[in-house]
């Protein structure tokens, strides 16, 4: 995989655009790849074994509307338009660049795909939907301060992560593959 086609130089590239950074922009700037983004993005701040009394439920929720979208077949990220408008705040889009793009490109670096042809399918979307949706229900129910919504925010921001190895290309760009073959 080229270095233009990873996840961390295309985030890094929309966060000193130009363009306005609302999560529109984000879901017009990844089209099909943005589902995976918008997951990494989403449950980073839950799968941080921090206590913020609740705040993370707002993300849950948000991913958990996503994971609904993979499993009822969207190829294309819906959200309602007050959502898209929302603007990412300067401090956000600091944080993201200091502590989130650090991350992904550890890794991009450091994960490998295994089994991607299996993404080919619109099934396996159906699938991951539901496991994601799972693991979100789970960290959501989880009681506070606990750190029991770590894990499983953790685990999808890491399966919905790039891997960047030579021979495999990222998530993000396995499910544009299986978007696109849906298409088809």
């Amino acid at each position: 995989m080229s270095d233009p086609e990873k996840l961390s130089n295309s985030l890094e590239a929309w966060l000193r655009g130009p363009e306005p950074k609302t999560v529109g922009s984000l879901i017009e700037v990844f089209r099909e790849k943005s589902f995976a983004v918008l997951f990494v993005l989403l449950l980073s701040i839950p799968a941080l074994p921090l206590p913020t009394g609740g705040v993370t439920h707002v993300f849950e929720v948000i991913a958990m509307l996503l994971a609904l979208e993979l499993i009822a077949g969207r190829r294309l990220v819906w959200l309602p338009e007050r959502w898209r408008r929302r603007e990412i705040g300067p401090e956000m889009r600091r944080r993201f660049a200091e502590t989130l793009l650090p991350r992904v490109r550890w890794l991009e670096h450091h994960s490998h795909a295994h089994l991607g042809f299996l993404l080919a399918y619109r099934f396996s979307g159906v699938v991951f939907g539901a496991v994601t949706l799972v693991l979100v229900v789970t960290a959501f129910v989880a009681p506070p301060f606990t750190g029991l919504d770590t894990l499983p925010a953790l685990g999808l921001s890491h399966r919905a992560s790039p891997s960047s190895s030579r021979s495999s290309q990222s998530f993000a760009s396995r499910q544009s593959r299986l978007t696109v073959s849906a298409d088809t």
